[in-house]
């Protein structure tokens, strides 16, 4: 995702809300961060929004819209607009997981992975 900002954005503007959370967490406070991280966020938020929001909306949009709708409201909620676009796009490839298993744990394991490789970048 940072490739596709480059052009357009300093790398240290894109990730400086996540390296003021992450620089400020030392020691046994690190295991806690990744597991609200790591576990905790993403479970509540794939049963949140693609569990209840998306499989709402599906009744009335049907699964597209229902899908990028959901994935919008996604990136909205964490309040960051320059990383809004990335944040829409991974909320866009959880949505089509859960749509095409028809389960979240897909989605779920997704977010792991994604929040995982963001925390590793910042502590690496």
């Amino acid at each position: 995702v940072n490739l596709a900002y480059s052009p357009f954005v300093d790398e240290r503007e894109l990730e400086a809300p996540a390296r003021e959370l992450a620089d400020g967490v030392h020691g046994s406070k690190i295991v806690l961060l990744v597991l609200l991280t790591c576990v905790a966020a993403p479970i509540a938020e794939e049963v949140f929004y693609r569990g209840l929001v998306m499989r709402s909306l599906q009744r009335r949009l049907g699964p597209l819209l229902a899908a990028v709708a959901t994935a919008l409201l996604f990136a909205a909620s964490h309040y960051q607009a320059l990383q809004f676009a990335g944040l829409a796009a991974f909320g866009r490839v959880a949505g089509v997981l859960a749509q095409r298993t028809g389960r979240l744990g897909t989605a779920i394991c997704a977010h792991v992975g994604f929040n995982a490789v963001a925390l590793w970048v910042l502590y690496h």
